[in-house]
């Protein structure tokens, strides 16, 4: 049953992540998402970053940094930062458990350096890359417990995205793919 209140984040019992019915680039936020070392960010909501963010210049952005798994490249957009997770080798490479926590104590580490407070992400992992969403919660919970950081995890319900047409073979889980 949907509400008006679907995009209110819910928070779960450590306070440390929060959910929201939103897309990721609706909130106005610091955020993150994960992609491949070798910059494609072709697909899912990585490619949806990089249209928002700049498109070429963005991903010459990332790419310049030259990153490798387990770390982290970030882009300043505006007020915000953009934190592009490297997760895998190769866009058609799958991210480990270990590669995402990884990066997301690189994430940690800046955010600690930078004063910030307030990261969102998509299902990191659980979208194109089919890693279990009932694995990575409690890891994103263990990496940032006693950080003081808030991490909004959006998702949009599969409801809306099964409203847009979708092209046979196209992926619909949870509408926030990853690369």
């Amino acid at each position: 049953m949907s509400s008006a209140d679907d995009s209110i984040p819910t928070e779960s019992e450590s306070g440390v992540v929060v959910h929201t019915t939103q897309n990721l680039l609706d909130v106005s936020t610091n955020w993150a998402h994960s992609i491949s070392a070798d910059c494609t960010m072709g697909a899912g909501i990585a490619k949806q970053v990089v249209a928002r963010c700049g498109g070429t210049q963005f991903r010459q952005a990332v790419a310049l940094q030259k990153k490798a798994v387990g770390d982290v490249a970030v882009i300043i957009r505006g007020s915000h930062y953009v934190y592009n997770l490297v997760t895998k080798e190769r866009y058609d490479d799958k991210p480990t458990l270990a590669t995402v926590e990884a990066a997301l104590i690189a994430l940690r580490k800046h955010a600690r350096e930078n004063g910030v407070s307030t990261v969102a992400m998509p299902r990191i992992g659980c979208g194109l890359d089919k890693l279990a969403w009932s694995d990575v919660e409690p890891l994103i919970e263990k990496v940032f417990a006693g950080s003081g950081m808030k991490i909004i995890v959006c998702s949009i319900p599969s409801s809306k995205a099964q409203q847009k047409p979708v092209a046979a073979g196209e992926d619909t889980q949870d509408g926030n793919e990853n690369e």
